[in-house]
């Protein structure tokens, strides 16, 4: 079972390296014929690995996870809000592209699922778009953010409020723009934000993400904090350990496409990696659930958090992170994680059906800068979502 499942884990890396690198000097011909070798490569391990192996064939089993199992697995006086992107052509009022939002709502205790729509996904897009903006540059202040909250408030919390009564917590699933608001944070009367005054809200990734795995591992133990990466460093230098510094964060560059990106230096993020660490140490957590890893600068790769991070109860990641939705604007902000990704135009070879999401989002660690010079057998600093 060890060996086949290297097996998978060097396919999907495979994998994750070409989406990732592109067709470089192939054509786009050869390189298509790459990646299908490549996805088949990924699908034939897996069967093999869900042959020898009942922990694997329960992980694949999630999938076919229903809404009754969900249904069970809320705790008391919780609900669940997934958020969905679906196409209403029957709709006379419907969107150029047809595209709107919409939500599923399921109250606290028992109450049968409701949906409630939301609107054109082009106007929702816009109102969040215009808040975050708003957030970037306060130029109006105070009164022009929650001005803006305001409006993606009315457009996607108060349709679903009056559903939610009783309920005390609430797991949300986003779809869309939605992956880029913070519920928690929108602006309510009196001065206040929906997190005085709502919900305590979860983010998920999946509703799924609540059913319980039997023989689920233990919470571990410790922290792990990674910052203040050096993403020009070599790959492979995880030796060294190298401690950042500075106050100020980097801005990212234009991204005709991904090949060409570089990722910026955040020297603020050494410095939170600290913070993280003393808080975690005068807190006594330290004494009762595990001490503290520290990945800065070139130790801060791709090969030590795969060894590192497995086991830890508190996984802290401050570094740029990248989703490759086929759109490229002409500035990006300077900031990291879901508040700044960083949307990159690839080639049209990534736009094969079938593409596994999890191939084109991730994070960049030691190294990223040079993740074209490295060979087949060795990590190139870019962790996406497959290899997590």
């Amino acid at each position: 079972v060890i060996e086949l499942r290297g097996r998978v884990t060097a396919a999907r890396e495979n994998l994750a390296r070409l989406v990732i690198r592109g067709p470089g000097d192939d054509s786009i011909e050869r390189h298509r014929s790459q990646l299908t070798q490549a996805r088949r490569e990924v699908e034939t391990a897996e069967r093999a690995l869900a042959a020898a192996s009942t922990s694997f064939r329960e992980q694949r089993a999630r999938d076919e996870i229903g809404i009754n199992e969900i249904l069970s697995s809320l705790p008391p006086r919780a609900g669940l809000m997934s958020f969905t992107v679906y196409s209403d052509h029957a709709d006379d009022d419907e969107s150029e592209d047809g595209e709107r939002y919409g939500v599923f709502v399921l109250p606290a205790g028992g109450a049968e699922p409701r949906f409630q729509g939301l609107g054109d996904r082009p106007a929702v897009d816009q109102l969040i778009s215009a808040w975050r903006e708003t957030l970037r540059r306060p130029a109006g202040g105070e009164p022009a953010c929650r001005h803006a909250g305001a409006t993606v408030r009315r457009s996607a919390w108060e349709p679903v409020a009056g559903i939610l009564d009783g309920t005390r917590s609430l797991f949300v699933v986003p779809d869309g723009a939605f992956n880029l608001v913070n519920l928690a944070a929108l602006p309510t009367s009196g001065g206040r934000f929906l997190i005085e005054s709502g919900p305590v809200l979860h983010h998920l990734a999946s509703e799924r993400d609540l059913v319980s795995r039997s023989g689920a591992a233990s919470v571990g133990s410790g922290l792990l904090a990674l910052g203040g990466v050096d993403f020009d460093t070599d790959p492979g230098a995880v030796d060294a350990r190298c401690e950042g510094d500075g106050a100020f964060r980097g801005h990212l560059p234009n991204c005709p496409s991904f090949q060409s990106i570089r990722f910026e230096p955040l020297p603020a993020s050494a410095m939170e990696v600290e913070e993280v660490a003393d808080a975690w140490a005068s807190s006594g957590l330290g004494e009762t659930r595990g001490g503290v890893i520290r990945l800065t600068g070139a130790e801060a790769s791709e090969q030590a958090f795969k060894r590192l991070a497995p086991g830890r109860r508190v996984l802290h990641l401050a570094t740029h992170a990248f989703f490759l939705d086929g759109a490229c604007p002409s500035t990006t902000g300077s900031e990291r994680g879901v508040g700044g990704v960083v949307p990159a135009r690839i080639p049209s070879a990534r736009a094969e059906p079938g593409d596994n999401p999890l191939h084109l989002a991730g994070f960049a660690l030691a190294g990223a800068n040079r993740r074209l010079q490295v060979g087949p057998d060795q990590e190139d600093g870019v962790l996406t979502a497959e290899e997590i």
